[in-house]
Parts: structure tokens; C-alpha cells; sequence
């Protein structure tokens, strides 16, 4: 009989087609409400909502419809949820969100959180006394339900209203919201507003750039058309790029036997912990040995090795981007790294368990007590977290070969999205001694390659990231074959590539470049530049992407952004262009008091949950909601912070070619 503590898991052999919820009849819900929060009794009042579905219908309705009726908010209440009731599946757009009570650090209560369409819904049935559709879960989270069975039991007119024994719905934001998702599209959309997005991945957004807010002044017309809108903008998110997102979340859901709607609400750490609580159910691996205890303390330990860069603009001089593939899930495999495995009671008095010495120097400093790792060799055992991370990893090259997309990316991001889950304590298995002996090999690995590369080969090594070394002084590209093959060699089962060749790279300090690809299809790799960071002005944003265009096609920037910064001296940039927005991660009354999101968030009666737009301004806080505020020399100073040490690695002089300062020379 076959040891499952030894063997990798059998080969999964994952099938997978279109969930079956997308593959009949589904809906986008949208709603526009109002809000009033001296009404404790009646906070909302519905007046329009639509109904687009998957087969291209649009249904749409507003209270003035129903004006014959002694009460025409409650009718269209009824009608939204007879229209809800005719598809097992909704989607929507923050549909799900709540606003709970909770208890901050010191136990002072605050709100946290936005009640959104479901629970409107729900809200208003209560107010009107007539049954609703909507449910809660233990956590105060709303789904549609459909109407209860014993009111279904004891009434014939409710009875025929559930077309459907079970309801699903999805929060397409809890989707979109989701950090793979992002890093799919590279980071396309700044915030996660209907709008932001939809113009991001779909090239249009709101009904003329009008919200919540500012349509409830205009005629039903306009409203009506402003709602469908929105709901045909979430229907075209569901099926972007071919459903692309949810088929990724059905394949996931495939892997981690998890429901899809439930994948497609939470995150990776929910689907690691199903995926082990599986494994220990089916005795296929051992319990943790780190103490509950010890796993809900948080514990600080060294990261990955980012080597320093040496800041320049590298031009005429090929560099090579070198990556190890997969280095955290890689370390993991061939180390046998998993929280069954390391510190086991087996095998402490074990010497050939040790952690290598070399290792062991990397985590250990002066500044902390000296720690004694080792890792189980008990009968060759193998922990679950290498032999899952290894199946999946066979696994996905097979799924690439038969052109499986879906499934090869879901396999990706479970693969390596499961290290960085063991150095945070809301993980249930979390175990900062894994993270700390993952990155320490990850480390060792890392500058091994450094010092062949530049003791053997003698490459300039002039940055590295977590996984990667950028080289340039390369005689002969054979070198770099030669290189990649005796790592692979020395670096047993470690497989490195060449993962870019820049012909122009503009490197600015860690992790902070801009890389022009020598094949020149390709676009330019922008990694960390202020430009390109989600709470920039989209004017800042647009002049970054001109910089690096210009960059890659031998222009010189400085006269764009010369222009810019005239344009902005006489007030010339249009408004929308310079609105920056942010969602509150919680009720602006618990930031300090000079930050932007206490400010505004104060002016616009915000709370937890809800997006903010503000602008530049020389007020306190340097913030306010009205653009008549804003500052031009808060916007001009901007612009220098993040373009001016791009212009002068360049060999410009900012304070010169783009404000236009004259010196002494200029005068001879």
C-alpha cells in the first residue's frame, strides 16, 4: 500500500467547463436609492431599478411608474424581487456591502462598512411589512433566499413566486476587489468604482460621468437610462474577455471543491485552509507543529533579498532581467518546507535535520536570540504543503500543453499565493518559522547566483528583486545560456530563465524602474514609479505613460511635461483630470485628523466603504471636495516629486527644462 505521507498526491487531472450558473439565463441588478441618515425609521427610499440580463433583456422600472398605487415604493419593491426570482443566478455591483457596529482597538464602538442594494432591499420590506427575499448569514452578509418556506407553506400566493429552490448572487466587486484579479490587469483600474473599472477593462463607463448622487436631481429619463447603464456595464464585466475572471473563479473552485459563489466572495487564504482541513480529514498529513498560540502571534522575520541598485539610466547597454521561476513555491518543494514538517517531535535530536548552517546565518542576527531549525526526515516524509505545491505545479504544465487558460492560471495563483499566507496570523495554519526558512533559501539562492555571475562570468550585477538579478556588462549572449545552465546545475531542481532583455532601463532605486523591451512589440515594464501609483491624479498618470513613451521612442519628455507644467500654471488642466479618488477603509472620524480621508470623507458625510473624489488644496490637510479649493502649486510641486529624479537620471535638469529656471549660463 502506498504511503500518502510519502508519494505526491495522485494526479488530479482537472476537468473544467463554464460554471453551470453562467451557462443558463442570468441578471445584473442595479438600484439607485436615496439616503437620508436623520430618517432612522426609513434611512432609504428606492426610485428606479434595472434588470439586464445575460440574453440581452433590459427591464427597467422607476416609483413614478407606479404612481396609481396608494404606496409606489413598495410596488417597486415587488417588482424588483418578481424580476430577481426569474433567474437562480444575480450578479451586481457592491451589492452585498453592510454597515456593522464593531469595537476598535481601544473598545471605543464605531460603524465600519455601506449598506448596499440587498440590504435596501430588505430594509424597505420591513418598512412596508411585506415579506422579503433576502437573507442574512451568521456574519449579517445578505443573499437571495426567495421567499421562506412557511410562508410559501401556508400561502398560495407566495407559493408560485420561487421559480427556483435555491438563489446564488454575486458581488462582481468582491471579484474584481480581489489582488489576482488586479495583478491580472496589471493594475489597469485605481480604485474599484463601477466607473473606474468599466472605463479601465471596457473603454466606458457611467451614463455621462454622472453618480449616485447627482442624478437623483434629473428627470425619471435620465435616471432610468443611468441605471440600465450601470447594470449593462456589470453584465459586460461577468463576460469581459470571454469570462475570463469567473471562469477563473469556477476553476478554482474546481481544485478547492469550494462553491463557485463562494470562491467568488472570498479569498486565498479561505481556499488554502479548505484545501488542508481536506487533506487532515483524509489523513493525508500530519497537524501543524507550531502551537495555536504561537501561530496568533505575529512575529517579524527577514523577507526576500532585494539587492541595492545602482541608480542610473543604462542606454546602449543590453541588461538582462534573470528570474528564478516560482522561487517561494520552488524553495518549499525541494527543502520540504510545510508547518508539519518543520520542528517536528520526531526528528529534534536528528543532526542530519538541521537546517543548513549557511541558512541559518541568514536568519539569525545579533539583535535577536539564536534559532535552531530542522526539518523531518522521518521516513522520508513529506510534508503537504511540497507535495500539493508539486502536484499543482505538474498539474498546470499539463493544463498549459492542452491550452486549459483557466485552469492553468488558477493552478498559478494557488501556487504562488500559499507562501505568503504563513506569515500572517489570519491564516489558520500561519507559521512564521515556514515564511522565515522559505525567503532565507530564497535568499541563499539569489545571491549564489549573484556571485557566479559575477565572480565566473563577470556580469554587473546592478539590481535584484525578490526573485531576479538584473545584469549587464554581457560580452557574448552565449554567457547568459552558460549562466542559466551551470545555475540550474549547481541550483539543484531550481529552474531559472531570462524573463526580459532591456535595451534602455531607467532605474531609480528598489524595485522602482522603467525597462524598454529590446523586442519592441512588447510594452515597456513600469514597475513602482510614482506616475504609475493608484492615488495619482489621472493627469499624473497620462503624463507618466507619455514619459516612458517617449523614453522608449528616443523623444525628448521634458517638452510634454514643460507643457504640463504651463498648462497647470494658468489653470488649464481640465478639473476631472486632476480629481483623486480613494475608498475609506474605515469611517473618516478614525483617521488622524490632517489626513485627507478624515477631511473630505467629513465634508461629504462619508463613511466606511464609500469612495472619495477630492482635489489638491492648500487647506489643512492639503484636501478638500470642492475643486474652487484646489491648489496649483500643490499640483505643480506634485508633478516635480514624481518626475523630477526620473528627469535628471536622464540627463535633464528638471528645475531647468521643465519649470524653466534660468542659471548664469544661460545669460552667456
Amino acid at each position: 500500500m502506498t504511503n500518502p505521507f510519502i508519494t505526491s498526491t495522485a494526479n488530479t487531472n482537472f476537468t473544467i467547463q463554464r460554471n453551470e450558473l453562467l451557462r443558463q439565463p442570468y441578471a445584473a441588478l442595479d438600484l439607485e436609492y436615496r439616503y437620508d441618515e436623520n430618517n432612522s425609521q426609513k434611512p432609504y427610499t428606492i426610485f428606479a431599478a434595472a434588470i439586464v440580463d445575460s440574453l440581452g433583456n433590459i427591464k427597467a422600472k422607476h416609483e413614478s411608474d407606479f404612481v396609481n398605487h396608494l404606496q409606489p415604493e413598495k410596488e417597486l419593491v415587488n417588482w424588483i424581487m418578481f424580476e430577481i426570482l426569474q433567474y437562480k443566478l444575480t450578479i451586481g455591483w457592491n451589492t452585498k456591502g453592510i454597515r456593522i457596529k464593531i469595537k476598535d482597538k481601544k473598545g471605543n464602538e464605531r460603524y465600519s462598512g455601506k449598506d448596499s442594494d440587498l440590504k435596501t432591499i430588505d430594509k424597505v420590506c420591513k418598512y412596508y411589512n411585506i415579506p422579503s427575499i433576502i437573507g442574512f448569514n451568521r456574519r449579517g452578509v445578505p443573499y437571495i433566499r426567495g421567499y421562506e418556506y412557511e410562508l410559501r407553506k401556508i400561502s398560495s400566493y407566495y407559493s408560485k413566486k420561487n421559480k427556483f429552490s435555491y438563489y446564488y448572487h454575486i458581488d462582481l466587486y468582491n471579484v474584481y476587489n480581489k489582488k489576482m484579479v488586479i495583478g491580472i490587469y496589471h493594475g489597469k483600474y485605481p480604485n474599484r468604482k463601477l466607473s473606474t473599472v468599466s472605463k479601465a477593462l471596457l473603454g466606458k463607463g457611467k451614463l455621462e460621468d454622472l453618480d449616485g448622487k447627482r442624478i437623483q436631481q434629473l428627470p425619471k429619463d435620465k435616471q432610468l437610462e443611468y441605471v440600465i447603464k450601470d447594470a449593462l456595464l456589470v453584465m459586460n464585466l461577468s463576460k469581459h474577455d470571454d469570462y475570463k475572471i469567473l471562469d477563473l473563479m469556477n476553476a478554482i473552485s474546481t481544485i478547492t471543491n469550494i462553491p463557485f459563489d463562494r470562491v467568488c466572495r472570498t479569498e486565498i487564504s479561505s481556499w488554502w485552509t479548505t484545501i488542508l482541513y481536506d487533506k487532515i480529514n483524509n489523513g493525508e498529513c500530519k497537524g501543524s507543529t507550531l502551537s495555536i498560540e504561537e501561530r496568533n502571534k505575529k512575529k517579524p522575520y527577514k523577507g526576500g533579498h532585494v539587492l541595492d541598485p545602482v541608480i542610473g539610466y543604462y542606454n546602449g547597454q543590453i541588461v538582462y532581467v534573470l528570474d528564478v521561476k516560482s522561487l517561494y513555491p520552488t524553495m518549499m518543494i525541494n527543502n520540504n518546507i510545510s508547518f508539519d514538517t518543520v520542528n517536528c517531535s520526531c526528528c529534534k535530536d536528528d543532526p542530519s535535520a538541521l537546517v543548513p548552517q549557511e541558512i541559518m546565518n541568514l536568519i539569525n542576527d545579533k539583535k535577536s536570540p539564536i534559532k535552531k531549525y530542522w526539518i523531518c526526515r522521518y521516513s522520508n516524509y513529506r510534508g503537504i504543503i511540497p507535495r500539493l505545491l508539486e502536484t499543482f505545479r505538474n498539474e498546470r504544465f499539463m493544463q498549459q500543453r492542452i491550452g486549459n487558460q483557466s485552469m492553468q492560471l488558477a493552478l498559478k495563483h494557488l501556487i504562488n499565493g500559499c507562501y505568503g499566507l504563513f506569515g500572517s496570523t489570519f491564516f489558520e495554519f500561519a507559521d512564521y518559522r515556514v515564511a522565515e526558512l522559505t525567503t532565507a533559501f530564497g535568499r541563499h539562492t539569489l545571491l549564489y547566483m549573484k556571485h557566479i555571475a559575477e565572480q565566473v562570468y563577470g556580469f554587473e550585477v546592478i539590481a535584484g528583486d525578490t526573485d531576479s538579478i538584473f545584469v549587464t556588462n554581457v560580452k557574448n549572449k552565449d554567457d547568459i545560456n552558460k549562466f542559466l545552465a551551470e545555475c540550474s546545475v549547481v541550483l539543484e531542481d531550481v529552474e531559472i530563465e531570462m524573463s526580459a532583455i532591456y535595451n534602455k532601463l531607467l532605474l531609480l532605486e528598489k524595485k522602482h524602474y522603467v525597462g524598454i523591451n529590446v523586442d519592441e512589440i512588447k510594452d515597456p515594464d513600469v514597475k513602482g514609479i510614482g506616475g504609475k501609483k493608484s492615488d495619482r491624479p489621472i493627469w499624473i498618470n497620462n503624463l507618466q505613460q507619455e514619459f516612458v513613451d517617449d523614453i522608449k521612442n528616443n523623444r525628448n519628455p521634458t517638452v510634454k511635461l514643460r507643457k504640463a507644467y504651463l498648462d497647470m500654471e494658468r489653470g488649464q488642466i481640465p478639473i476631472e483630470n486632476l480629481a483623486i479618488s480613494t475608498t475609506l477603509r474605515k469611517d473618516p472620524s478614525e483617521y488622524p485628523e490632517g489626513d485627507a480621508e478624515y477631511i473630505v470623507g467629513k465634508q461629504l458625510n462619508a463613511r466606511a466603504g464609500y469612495t472619495i473624489t477630492y482635489y489638491k488644496s492648500n487647506i489643512k490637510g492639503k484636501a478638500h471636495s470642492d475643486p474652487a479649493f484646489l491648489s496649483i502649486k500643490q499640483y505643480l510641486d506634485l508633478l516635480r516629486s514624481t518626475f523630477e529624479k526620473q528627469v535628471n537620471l536622464l540627463g535633464y535638469k528638471y528645475s531647468k527644462d521643465v519649470v524653466g529656471e534660468k542659471t548664469l549660463a544661460d545669460y552667456w
